[in-house]
């Protein structure tokens, strides 16, 4: 199957990546060989096989959550790269990739 350009654009654009040609190149081949990977796998015979949604056939064990001693608000800000008064401030990561072009 082949990776059409469109579609390259649009995993860039929701991955926040910027790609030049060579590097779209190397991602659309590793795309290829991976569609042309699951295609191989959905030719396996798979009736009357048991759909599951865990390897492990026990659960796994948890822990029971019991409350405790957190760390203080002020204490945990003093110690961020970046907050202000009451809040941790984070690099924002849903703004579009401004259009560089191909680097």
């Amino acid at each position: 199957m082949s990776i059409q350009d469109s579609e390259l654009r649009e995993l860039e654009t929701l991955a926040a990546l910027r790609l030049n040609d060579k590097e779209r190149a190397q991602l659309r081949d590793r795309l290829a060989r991976i569609v042309s990977y699951v295609d191989q796998l959905a030719e396996l015979p798979t009736e009357g096989v048991e759909p599951f949604t865990h390897a492990a056939a026990d659960p796994v064990p948890l822990r029971e959550d019991i409350p405790g001693p957190s760390l203080p608000p002020a204490l945990a800000l003093e110690q961020s790269a970046d907050h202000d008064e009451h809040y941790f401030r984070v690099p924002n990561i849903l703004a579009k990739p401004r259009d560089g072009g191909d680097e």
